[in-house]
């Protein structure tokens, strides 16, 4: 009973993580896009902005942040007129990490209607809106309306991108973790693996991105009590991010939740405690350094 109520925990973890990273990095690529056409000074103008406002946010200072993108959407003119949704999504995304979900899901639904308006409705930014929206209703038990949502951006980036670009592998990973929500594990199975192709040929086996897509395997298989697929999946998402730490001298922020996912999943098979911890130090080493 202990170790089954150790996977819920886990895989509800690994869901949420894998869901907020998707969504942050979806964010990052609406802004990187957005205003390529704008006049010199309403780009430099909103690229202080975003500055501004993710230095505030990786200082924790939510409030700071929330006021600078508040105070833009106040000041917003015709000349950065683009750049709208963009603040709407970030200040959506803020709201959204604070659990102030009644304030985030009126600035993502404005967010949408926007970019469908001036991008047109199979654009990947709109994909991306329809995403961020999904995740706010997936974060507030509203399944049956974030899978609509979640269908149609990955249809429109398989449509606009092609079936094996990086986005299509969050949207795919996104769905599979709804459908885990939703108990349709024979379901969520096939687009883990799509997604795990596509960031494997995208970025190299060896990517980071890689390896969170090996622990949401991973966890899935462990839940469904197939230990015999968790277990290779584990320790290679482990050995990549023992090779992140070797490169860049830091541990990956990922790296204690999959150690722990992979310590209950020892435990698990079987082993005792001690044999769980022994077997940890042998494949995760630089854990115990």
């Amino acid at each position: 009973m202990a170790i089954k109520q150790y996977l819920s925990v886990n895989f509800a973890r690994a869901l949420a993580v894998l869901l907020l990273l998707s969504l942050v990095m979806a964010i990052a690529g609406c802004s990187d896009d957005a205003g390529g056409d704008k006049t010199t000074a309403a780009t430099a103008k909103y690229e202080q902005i975003i500055a501004d406002a993710d230095k505030a946010e990786a200082d924790l200072d939510y409030d700071k942040a929330i006021e600078i993108y508040e105070q833009a959407l106040a000041e917003i003119s015709d000349a950065d007129k683009e750049y709208e949704a963009t603040y709407l999504n970030n200040l959506g995304l803020l709201y959204r990490q604070l659990a102030q979900y009644d304030k985030a899901e009126p600035l993502y639904k404005q967010a949408l209607a926007i970019d469908e308006e001036v991008l047109g409705k199979d654009h990947p930014e709109v994909a991306t809106a329809c995403n961020n929206l999904a995740s706010l209703y997936s974060d507030t038990n509203r399944l049956k309306e974030a899978e609509p949502l979640m269908l149609r951006a990955l249809a429109i980036n398989e449509k606009a991108l092609g079936k094996d670009h990086p986005n299509v592998a969050t949207n795919c990973n996104n769905l599979a973790l709804l459908y885990c929500q939703t108990n349709r594990l024979n379901e969520a199975e096939p687009l883990m693996l799509r997604a795990l192709a596509i960031n494997e040929k995208s970025f190299g086996k060896d990517h980071p991105k890689v390896a969170l897509r090996q622990w949401s395997l991973a966890v899935l298989y462990q839940d469904t009590e197939r230990l015999d697929k968790a277990g290779p999946l584990y320790e290679r998402a482990i050995e990549i991010y023992q090779k992140f730490k070797r490169s860049t001298g830091h541990f990956h922020p990922h790296w204690q939740n999959i150690v722990d996912s992979y310590g209950d999943y020892l435990l698990q098979t079987g082993l005792s405690e001690d044999q769980a911890d022994a077997k940890l130090k042998e494949i995760a080493p630089e854990l115990f350094q």
